[in-house]
């Protein structure tokens, strides 16, 4: 039986394009850019963030946040306490593209009702707070690049309490 070591150096030594989890998620988040990619609303727009964040991740891995292929997470609390326990997550200070970012809701201050996620977009490596992130728009319940980092922090952390979670597939 071969180990993974043995299929990933076979796999590299003829060729084969090897994409890391991190681009998975970035590449399909891309891809859903302008579109409701939870059409069937298991919990309304305006609070679908987690569900559409969860959905992508789906799509890209075959699996959602909790490692299974079924129990979407909806709640970005729940989400947050997953990532955080999971193996199949690593906490990380320098986000890069695919990486997620949560604001569990619940930890704030109460001025903002609930928290939130995003997928980090292209990082801006010269004004790293200026890098692009992509969530689901409350408003249109579309998927969008609709904040950046310091956008992000201005609402959630200056405003709301939160504090921010950075996260990497692995």
């Amino acid at each position: 039986m071969w180990s993974l070591e043995k299929i990933l150096a076979y796999l590299v030594s003829i060729g084969a394009p090897i994409q890391s989890n991190r681009l998975r998620i970035y590449k399909t988040a891309l891809d859903s850019l302008g579109i409701d990619n939870t059409p069937n609303d298991i919990i309304p727009d305006e609070v679908g963030c987690m569900e559409a964040v969860d959905t992508i991740h789906r799509m890209a891995l075959g699996y959602y946040i909790n490692g299974k292929r079924s129990g979407i997470t909806v709640s970005t609390y729940q989400g947050w306490r997953i990532m955080r326990d999971s193996a199949l997550f690593t906490a990380v200070d320098r986000p890069m593209e695919g990486d997620i970012l949560i604001y569990p809701s619940g930890t704030g201050n109460g001025n903002l009702s609930n928290g939130h996620v995003f997928i980090c977009g292209k990082v801006n490596i010269n004004e790293p707070e200026q890098t692009k992130l992509m969530s689901n728009s409350s408003a249109s319940g579309t998927f969008e690049q609709n904040y950046t980092v310091a956008t992000a922090k201005a609402r959630y952390e200056t405003l709301g309490g939160y504090k921010g979670y950075w996260f990497r597939p692995v």
